[in-house]
């Protein structure tokens, strides 16, 4: 759901709503007890679809982590998954809000 008093941003990074954010709050929190397996799920599914289908990503993702101590290689690349995973879900939702109002019968 675009809200309008939110800026958009302008480049192909779509802009994250509450809405997006409060979806995977409740579908990913800690509070619910088994949810981070499934956390953990989403993104090594996430992270192995990237891997296959975006070498050119994963290279500039270790160059840039490569700068810092190893011991933060994980957290860093748990960081970028967990965004790319949060990217993936606004737009798949923003799709859906598009489909949506294009299928509404004109009144």
């Amino acid at each position: 759901m675009n809200n309008p008093e939110i800026p958009q941003s302008r480049s192909a990074i779509p802009a994250i709503t509450a809405e997006t954010l409060a979806f995977l709050k409740s579908r990913y929190s800690q509070e619910k007890g088994t949810r981070p397996a499934e956390w953990g799920a989403k993104l090594a599914e996430t992270q192995a679809r990237i891997i296959e289908t975006n070498p050119h990503m994963v290279e500039f993702i270790e160059l840039q982590a490569g700068e810092y101590p190893e011991a933060l290689h994980l957290p860093i690349f748990e960081t970028v998954v967990s965004v790319l995973t949060l990217i993936e879900y606004q737009t798949e939702a923003d799709a859906m809000n598009e489909a949506f109002l294009d299928d509404k019968p004109e009144t």
